[in-house]
């Protein structure tokens, strides 16, 4: 069994999107939901959504290490 196969719903344990609809996230009232693309390529609103929802004030400045270390230049 493959994630590939799970997330198409090839599998004998339903496919993602059902398992997912199954702890209703949406119906929750204390539930944040996060998607993993508005964590990597929106990290600034993700982690204010998650300073507010948690009730915490931001700590410091959020720095993407990935961002700057991908513009080194190696030569």
């Amino acid at each position: 069994m493959t994630l590939e196969k799970v997330i198409e719903g090839d599998s004998p344990f339903r496919s993602w999107g059902d398992h997912l609809d199954a702890w209703q996230p949406l119906d929750r009232t204390r539930t944040l939901l996060l998607r993993f693309e508005d964590i990597t390529e929106r990290s600034e609103k993700a982690i204010a959504s998650m300073a507010l929802f948690l009730k915490m004030e931001k700590q410091m400045e959020w720095a993407n290490a990935i961002a700057s270390l991908q513009n080194l230049s190696l030569d």
